[in-house]
């Protein structure tokens, strides 16, 4: 059972006394049968605190409710805000991991571009290639056709 709110229900919650005051005025719309019963509700908040849904997850027993993870997620993932929080979360996740790759990218080409560097210079000095090798972390290949060899 979702709760439809009005423009003006939708407020914004500062604390839990605000989400208490809405949470009683929800539990006195409910049907009479199932107030002895324990009710798992979520309550979906937006990026400023104003709240987009409450949602009933489970209705349990008298005394308890058993809740898996999933079913508490799939209540927010198959509604429209839900959606849009994991669109934004996979957008960032998305963005760090380019970030980190592109930091992973730029220090190996910058090793790349030292060991180079290195190599040229050793080269220069009339270093034999084996040498030239194992100071600069190039391979033999890599060094030689450098070499001009």
């Amino acid at each position: 059972m979702n709760i439809r709110l009005t423009k003006q229900e939708s407020i914004r919650v500062i604390n839990g006394e605000d989400v208490f005051a809405i949470m009683q005025k929800v539990l006195l719309r409910e049907n009479k049968i199932d107030r002895d019963k324990e009710h798992f509700r979520i309550v979906g908040l937006d990026a400023d605190s104003r709240i987009l849904f409450i949602a009933l997850v489970v209705l349990g027993g008298v005394t308890s409710v058993t809740v898996k993870p999933m079913e508490t997620f799939r209540v927010v993932a198959g509604r429209e805000e839900g959606r849009e929080m994991g669109k934004e979360e996979g957008l960032r996740e998305g963005e760090r991991k380019g970030k980190e790759e592109g930091r992973r990218e730029g220090k190996d080409e910058g090793k790349k571009r030292k060991g180079l560097e290195v190599a040229r210079a050793a080269l220069a000095e009339g270093m034999e290639v084996d040498i030239v090798c194992r100071i600069s972390g190039l391979s033999k290949g890599e060094v030689r056709e450098l070499a001009g060899c």
